[in-house]
């Protein structure tokens, strides 16, 4: 269906993650095979990324609304990439929006409909 994938670090951590825990080796190893012998953009959490995560997640705490350790991250890389965060938990990440950043959020059970 897709050919190719445009995937923060951070949703790659959090894929093996899950994985991991378990404990899917197989698919661990079928997913970095992917990654490493297709044509996947890999996004990394660089300065600019990393500040506007530590902005989101002082935001975040201060609204009383946190959305746990990950999700700053890969939101600010979205935002700093100008690309849409596609996410099944939109609800989630619409706190962000919420407090004024401009994250594109896409649902991908919606994709499909």
């Amino acid at each position: 269906m897709f050919d190719r994938f445009t995937l923060s670090v951070i949703s790659i951590t959090e894929l093996i993650d899950g994985l991991r825990r378990e404990r899917l080796e197989s698919r661990i190893a079928k997913l970095q095979s992917k990654l490493e012998n297709e044509n996947h953009e890999i996004l990394a959490l660089d300065l600019e990324a990393a500040k506007l995560a530590g902005l989101l997640f002082g935001d975040l705490h201060r609204s009383g609304l946190p959305i746990g350790r990950s999700d700053p991250f890969i939101a600010a890389i979205a935002i700093q990439a100008g690309i849409p965060l596609v996410t099944g938990n939109t609800k989630h990440f619409k706190r962000i929006q919420d407090l004024g950043y401009p994250l594109q959020l896409e649902d991908w059970r919606e994709a499909g409909a």
